[in-house]
Order: structure tokens, then C-alpha cells, then sequence
């Protein structure tokens, strides 16, 4: 119990020097020195985060990816839908194009948000 509560503190840590650029070497040496234990066990907390932290990166760069040509692609069936209705003589015809206008770019912008700023915004919960 008491490593896991360690680990938990030194997970934070860990993450700030892997984003600074050090190498993992350098940080099992600065956390077994931070946390006095064994630098086996630290390089071994420092591979498990990384390994983790580079699994949720690319989880969420496939994410986004995915999101934005979901977007896309019902932007454009939303402007296509919305296009044929402007012909109709229904009063709300083109309500239909207009959620999937709003669905699609929403969606778009959130791909975007989630693929390409690579989730900072989530980072914080690191």
C-alpha cells in the first residue's frame, strides 16, 4: 500500500521530466533519489508511465481523428440534406440539415480540440 502511494506521487513527477525531455535514466536516478528506493524499482516506474503515458497519447490522437471525419462527414450530409430541402415546400424541411450542420461541426471542432492540440486540455488531469 505504501508503494502504491509513493507511485501515485511520483507519477506526476515522472510525467514532467518525460515531457521536459530527460532521459529515463536521469529520472529513475532523480526519483530514487527523491524517494529513496531502489533504481531498479524506480526505472521501473518510470517505463511503466511512459509506456502508459504514450499509449494515451495515441489513444487520443486516434480519437480525434475519428471524431473529426465522423464530423466531417455529417457536415457534409448535413449541407447536402440541407441543399434538398431548400426546394421543398414543408415549413420545417430543413431542420433536418440544420442538426446535422450543427452535429458535424461540433463534432469537427472536438476531433480537432482532441487530435491535433493532442488533448492539452485533459493533460491537467494528469
Amino acid at each position: 500500500m505504501k508503494q502504491v502511494e509513493q507511485y501515485r506521487k511520483a507519477r506526476r513527477e515522472i510525467i514532467t521530466l518525460l515531457r521536459s525531455g530527460i532521459d529515463e535514466l536521469q529520472i529513475s536516478q532523480i526519483i530514487s533519489a527523491h524517494f529513496s528506493m531502489d533504481k531498479r524499482q524506480a526505472f521501473r516506474w518510470v517505463t511503466f508511465t511512459q509506456d502508459d503515458f504514450e499509449k494515451r497519447s495515441k489513444r487520443r490522437r486516434i480519437l480525434g481523428m475519428v471524431l473529426f471525419w465522423i464530423g466531417g462527414i455529417t457536415f457534409t450530409l448535413g449541407l447536402i440534406v440541407r441543399a434538398g430541402e431548400a426546394f421543398s415546400l414543408q415549413t420545417f424541411a430543413g431542420m433536418a440539415g440544420d442538426l446535422a450542420l450543427f452535429l458535424g461541426g461540433g463534432l469537427g471542432f472536438l476531433g480537432i480540440m482532441v487530435a491535433l492540440v493532442n488533448g492539452r486540455l485533459f493533460r491537467r488531469a494528469l
